[in-house]
């Protein structure tokens, strides 16, 4: 249950990088 929690966590952060990353290209687009 453990692993599943942390690997769960894991994911999120990996998604929030390249949301994060996908913005900061958009800016660079528009800007």
């Amino acid at each position: 249950m453990l692993k599943l929690k942390s690997w769960i966590l894991w994911l999120i952060g990996a998604i929030c990088l390249i949301i994060a990353g996908i913005m900061r290209l958009i800016e660079k687009e528009y800007s």
